[in-house]
């Protein structure tokens, strides 16, 4: 399961710290593990930043999952840019090097509170590449 979580001002330090929250609740409650979810986290503002992927077996355990979100700054960047985090699961997460498999379907959650830039590749160009 990939998350994509919008780090931009628009959402506010008091949201992105109730998103965190939500993050952390949604590890607790998840089975992940070698053989059951693995997770990949991409924060995204202007640029988009891998945290792991889903062959990091360091995040085959929900205590290290919770760590990492623990972990994520508290700073915001500018400008909204989904175009780029959509992008980078699909060359990042969604291939057999950053440990997907086969056998089990592809999920992406992407947490956003609006619109990405004018200048973002359409998204019609990037949704049929993570389709595959």
């Amino acid at each position: 399961m990939a998350f994509l979580v919008d780090r931009t001002q628009s959402v506010g330090i008091t949201n992105f710290k109730m998103l965190k929250g939500f993050l952390l609740q949604l590890s607790d409650a998840m089975a992940i593990g070698p053989d059951s979810a693995h997770v990949g986290y991409i924060l995204f503002a202007k640029k988009a930043q891998l945290l792991n992927t889903f062959a990091d077996p360091e995040y085959y355990n929900r205590e290290n999952v919770y760590n990492l979100i623990k972990s994520i700054p508290d700073d915001l960047g500018s400008r909204t840019f989904i175009d780029k985090a959509l992008i980078k699961a699909n060359d990042s997460l969604f291939t057999p090097s950053g440990g997907d498999r086969p056998d089990a379907p592809n999920t992406l959650i992407l947490m956003t509170d609006g619109r990405t830039n004018e200048a973002s590749v359409p998204f019609s160009d990037i949704i049929p590449s993570l389709k595959v």
